[in-house]
């Protein structure tokens, strides 16, 4: 009887290599997404805030130029997520202080409107970037 001897297949020693690239690569890529999905939190947080300052600026010309007076009146205004955000009117100034929550890294984000647009951008240490 004769015995064929095949040369199909990998040996163990390149199965356990082609696992060690793959183990790399997950690992060098893996931390890069996590700072790609944050990015985008982010934009789409500011994104929102946007529309939330247009919305309460024709609230503004249609309630004889007044503001929502407090939290439970922005909630009213069909805001999607409003609970994402605290809203504090000052109606004396003719302005309003717009918060959103923290997110997963602790940063929160405010603008008001007397500031024309602008977002600023908080860290968990309260150090204000823009």
């Amino acid at each position: 009887m004769k015995i064929l001897k095949s040369d199909q297949g990998f040996t163990l020693v390149e199965m356990l290599l082609v696992l060690v690239v793959i183990g790399i690569l997950t690992s060098v890529s893996i931390p890069g997404l996590a700072g790609v999905r944050n990015q985008a939190d982010s934009t789409a947080i500011q994104m929102e805030m946007s529309g939330i300052k247009n919305l309460l600026e024709i609230e503004y010309m249609n309630n004889d130029n007044l503001y929502p007076e407090n939290q439970t009146e922005f909630e009213k205004l069909s805001i999607d997520n409003a609970e994402r955000f605290e809203y504090e009117s000052n109606n004396f100034r003719k302005d309003y202080l717009l918060k959103s929550k923290a997110d997963s890294d602790g940063y929160y984000y405010e603008t008001t409107g007397l500031n024309m647009g602008i977002i600023r951008q908080h860290d968990p240490d309260s150090v204000v970037t823009e």
